[in-house]
């Protein structure tokens, strides 16, 4: 997170996804290196967790595990006007999140000078053969 902030010091950010970072701080008993490693790069960063903690984000799968947040959300503090994950799993053991951002989308104009098709469609069909082939 700090490089990506030293890459774009002036813009808005949001960064989510499952982290598998364990910490005191967003509903964990325990908090692990990775988790201590995550907030503290999240701080550098200026980010801050949105979340709430009493809507876990991941259904625990047995009696013996309890429901947790993997599924974590950092933001520019002005970035997000609402944050919540949805009470129903539609039958997966996750939690859909809605965030609602802030602000205005800028519209952002670039010109491309020169695009080299056949290179485009030589990487374009080697991805679609990688797919077919992994399937």
């Amino acid at each position: 997170m700090p490089q990506l902030h030293a890459l774009y010091p002036r813009d808005e950010v949001v960064i989510g996804g499952d982290f598998n970072a364990l910490s005191t701080t967003w509903g964990y008993r325990v908090t692990n290196n990775r988790g201590r490693n995550l907030g503290e790069s999240a701080e550098d960063a200026d980010l801050i967790l949105v979340k709430d903690l009493s809507c876990p984000t991941r259904l625990g799968q047995s009696p013996s595990q309890r429901d947790t947040i993997p599924y974590l959300t950092w933001a520019t503090p002005s970035m997000v006007s609402l944050w919540k994950c949805d009470s129903s799993s539609w039958g997966s053991d996750h939690y859909p999140i809605w965030i609602t951002l802030s602000g205005t989308a800028r519209k952002i104009n670039t010109k491309v000078l020169y695009v080299d098709w056949p290179r485009f469609r030589e990487l374009h069909f080697f991805e679609i053969e990688r797919h077919l082939n992994s399937t």
